[in-house]
């Protein structure tokens, strides 16, 4: 008989203790299984308030059915009352009982039970950390088709851990995730074909792969989606179908001429498209489009309010650009103070020219009260970010003492330093300077004399 069968049948003597309870019992299994299948819909995204809310809004008496299931060794109930332990879940948070009901339900061939312990020897969670012993549970229910073991199975081949590095082993399990949906495993294997990392080359089939991730909402996969249509890879099947980070991609690739002719208009045509489905970076690069008249005629108006759909969305340049507007009066009346508002939400997003001029409105008291310490935090928080503007600012406080900073030479020429090593020319300049000047006069030898006076 094979321990499938047996998943169904209770032994003799439970029948005697029980009495003849086997249709409560079939539709206690189905019921567990049900609720297993349910819960996995949440795995990996947030399973504690997955089960507390199912406890929640149907009863204890559902965490009583799950352990009267583990028990009578219904291996979907013994995982779910695996996760009760694993979680702290109407029972103590106890990892080694988790490992218990997860190794009998794994030794009943359930999938399920097999991935969760194969995590748990990958993370030394109830056990030993043992990789080996962690590939040979993903394995096992990968095998069976389990779309997370596969991808743990891929990642394990891929990285060398627990078995010897393998990077077509690799590609294997991750086609067999991505192929069942699994949007990581696509988004992996889409770059293993743009770099050619256990397969041939292939940068179209790599967007076809981030194309599906994508659709999924993958980050990653979405930017790299961009990325490939911006280099002319793949076809235009993606963004003719109305898939938006592929109409981006598709007008940068016009845009820039990149494996297709430069035509600024079909850009153009390709931004409106993706823009209009609420594409962030396609609406920013719309609106300097249209402010700038790139293959569309100039429209600061609909520049601004494309610029402003971004902003909305945290887009921190299209930030940037909103508050150049309004600090400029283009297409929307002047307006110091709303700029203000905008470049304080690009630089609060560390967008280094957004903090440099958000500074010089403090500096001077342009749009907000005059505050001399606030200027000097955000030229520093650009400074550090290795912003040259930002950095010979930051030096020139501290060679003039001002703004709440002491006079410090040797930070002084710190930051004109970094600054100069980036090409600004002011700070070459004035470095060249100081050395000239420290040659001429023995008694006017100090950096910090030398910076003050230069610097007024």
């Amino acid at each position: 008989m094979h321990n499938k069968d047996k998943l169904f049948i209770l032994p003799l003597c439970c029948l005697l203790l029980l009495g003849s309870a086997s249709g409560e019992d079939e539709n206690l299994t189905k019921a567990v299984k049900q609720d297993l299948r349910a819960h996995n819909e949440y795995v990996p995204k947030n399973e504690v308030d997955a089960i507390k809310k199912r406890l929640e809004t149907e009863g204890v008496s559902r965490f009583a059915d799950w352990k009267k299931a583990a028990e009578l060794g219904i291996p979907e109930g013994q995982v779910m009352l695996a996760i009760c332990y694993t979680n702290g879940v109407n029972v103590p948070q106890d990892h080694e009982e988790a490992v218990k009901w997860l190794r009998k339900a794994a030794e009943q061939n359930n999938a399920d039970g097999q991935f969760r312990l194969g995590m748990r020897y990958a993370k030394g969670a109830g056990v030993h950390e043992d990789h080996a012993e962690a590939v040979k549970w993903f394995r096992r229910a990968a095998e069976q088709g389990h779309v997370f073991a596969q991808r743990a199975l891929g990642g394990s081949y891929f990285d060398g851990i627990g078995v010897p590095e393998d990077k077509t082993e690799a590609v294997k399990w991750l086609r067999k995730a991505a192929e069942q949906g699994h949007a990581e495993a696509q988004f992996i294997l889409g770059m293993c074909y743009l770099e050619g990392t256990g397969v041939p080359q292939d940068e179209a089939e790599a967007a076809e792969w981030f194309l599906k991730s994508a659709e999924q909402g993958h980050a990653n996969a979405q930017f790299d989606l961009a990325k490939c249509y911006h280099n002319g890879w793949g076809d235009r099947t993606a963004a003719e179908q109305g898939h938006a980070e592929a109409q981006y991609g598709l007008g940068a690739a016009y845009f820039h001429g990149n494996g297709i002719p430069e035509d600024k208009a079909e850009a153009v045509i390709w931004y409106r498209k993706a823009a209009e489905q609420e594409n962030a970076e396609a609406q920013h690069v719309l609106g300097l489009c249209l402010l700038q008249g790139f293959g569309v005629p100039q429209d600061e108006a609909e520049a601004v309010e494309w610029f402003r759909q971004a902003a909305e969305q945290e887009h921190a340049n299209a930030q940037f650009d909103l508050a150049k507007c309004y600090q400029n009066g283009w297409g929307v009346p002047e307006d110091i103070a709303e700029a203000a508002k905008w470049l304080r939400k690009a630089a609060e997003q560390g967008h280094a020219e957004s903090q440099v001029l958000l500074a010089a409105y403090y500096h001077e008291g342009i749009g907000v009260p005059e505050d001399k310490e606030e200027a000097v935090k955000w030229i520093r928080k650009a400074a550090e970010q290795g912003f040259a503007v930002a950095q010979f600012a930051l030096g020139a406080y501290y060679a003039h003492g001002s703004a709440g900073v002491s006079k410090d030479a040797t930070e002084a020429l710190k930051w004109c330093r970094k600054a100069a090593q980036q090409g600004h020319w002011q700070a070459i300049d004035l470095l060249r300077q100081i050395e000239e000047e420290a040659k001429k006069a023995e008694n006017e030898t100090s950096p910090l004399f030398q910076l003050d006076r230069w610097l007024r």
